[in-house]
């Protein structure tokens, strides 16, 4: 409005700047510090405070940290007392342009401080270097004790094998997202359902591929990722068609509305269930979008075009390292701002990148193929 709010600004902000104005007013100055400092003990600094905004948060033995009660309740009325648009656009839509951080530690601050602890304790550049010198696979298990992993390997017996050390590390990442599952409220909940789903259509695919070709069921669960089990995935075996398979399983499932392109009478064959995959997948992702709200993430391809540019010929076997590579670049930079929820989906992500990284040290160390460990791996910080 380039100066003209001073006309309006009363109508709907002159409430709450003299709210905000009287609690400044209420701020300890120079002299109530300088008696703090000559107080005693803390029943000398209670006394002095209950002369102050603190006071009715201390008669009655309540914590200093009550406080932060003002704050909620100064984020509550800017948004009851807001322009319906304000509410409605904001709020209810969820897009609140730099607005959620009045209200966001109300529910998720908890969370986001728990998850930001987690990060804290992913592998670092010291020590993949450290790992890539490692001779064996005990070597590994030694290293990774000083870690977060280890609490979770170190009941393993030797001679270990990469599939332990994959499967270990993996019970470390559904730990930690069963506790934030647990914790979380709307929409937060929602948000980390939909984290799980890519996972929950492999561990479909995987079931029907394996069925098609005759493998056993209780070795193609004990394959699938733990993050999305549940009690009726061992019946998957037994459809034979799309319809079948979800009548019998999936109508109970949330991947039951992403059914509707892909219900088929045809019997299931290779053809048909990559068709079923890419599907489901086409409709997930497009339900993740409506639900983030997210807006021309991929409108600009310059920096694709960048990866393409940096691979010469005969290199493409290294393209998914380059993407990987990408990928990291941008979920370390969603922990450079706070109150949002992107933290969590790249908290997971870069979890899983930490796992495959892991997986492909093993293997090159177990198969005595080191000088090849740097090729797939992908550093984080």
């Amino acid at each position: 409005m380039y100066g003209f709010e001073a006309l309006t600004f009363n109508i709907h902000g002159g409430y709450l700047e003299a709210i905000v104005r009287g609690h400044r007013a209420g701020l300890l100055t120079t002299a109530d510090y300088n008696n703090l400092c000559q107080c005693e003990n803390l029943d000398d600094i209670k006394m002095h405070l209950s002369a102050t905004k603190y006071g009715s948060y201390l008669q009655n033995g309540v914590s200093l940290y009550l406080l932060r009660v003002d704050l909620s309740l100064l984020g509550y009325l800017f948004f009851s007392r807001s322009l319906p648009c304000l509410r409605s656009e904001y709020l209810l839509k969820g897009r609140m342009y730099g607005f959620e951080a009045l209200t966001f530690n109300i529910h998720g601050g908890y969370l986001e401080a728990i998850v930001r602890g987690h990060r804290a304790g992913l592998l670092t550049t010291a020590d993949y270097n450290n790992l890539c010198q490692c001779e064996n696979l005990d070597d590994i298990k030694m290293h990774l004790s000083a870690t977060k992993y280890g609490s979770y390997l170190q009941n393993e017996p030797s001679p270990l094998h990469t599939t332990t050390i994959v499967e270990k590390c993996t019970l470390k990442l559904v730990d930690d997202y069963k506790h934030m599952l647990c914790q979380a409220t709307e929409p937060m909940s929602t948000f980390l359902e939909y984290i799980r789903y890519g996972h929950m259509i492999d561990n479909v695919v995987l079931i029907v591929t394996g069925t098609l070709h005759e493998r056993d069921v209780q070795e193609l669960i004990e394959k699938c990722h733990p993050l999305v089990m549940f009690d009726s995935i061992a019946t998957l075996a037994v459809a034979q068609n799309m319809r079948e398979l979800y009548r019998l399983v999936l109508v109970d499932t949330p991947l039951a509305p992403y059914f509707s392109e892909c219900l088929t009478s045809e019997d299931l064959d290779d053809m048909n269930i990559e068709i079923m995959r890419n599907t489901l997948y086409k409709a997930y992702f497009e339900d993740f979008y409506k639900f983030c709200q997210v807006r021309g993430v991929m409108e600009k391809y310059p920096p694709y075009q960048a990866i393409f540019s940096k691979m010469s010929y005969g290199e493409s076997q290294m393209l998914d390292k380059a993407f990987y590579e990408e990928e990291v670049r941008r979920l370390c930079l969603a922990f450079e701002q706070q109150f949002h929820y992107g933290v969590f989906f790249a908290y997971m992500r870069l979890r899983e990148q930490e796992i495959r990284n892991l997986m492909w040290i093993s293997e090159c160390v177990a198969q005595n193929q080191k000088s090849r460990i740097h090729d797939s791996v992908v550093y984080m910080f």
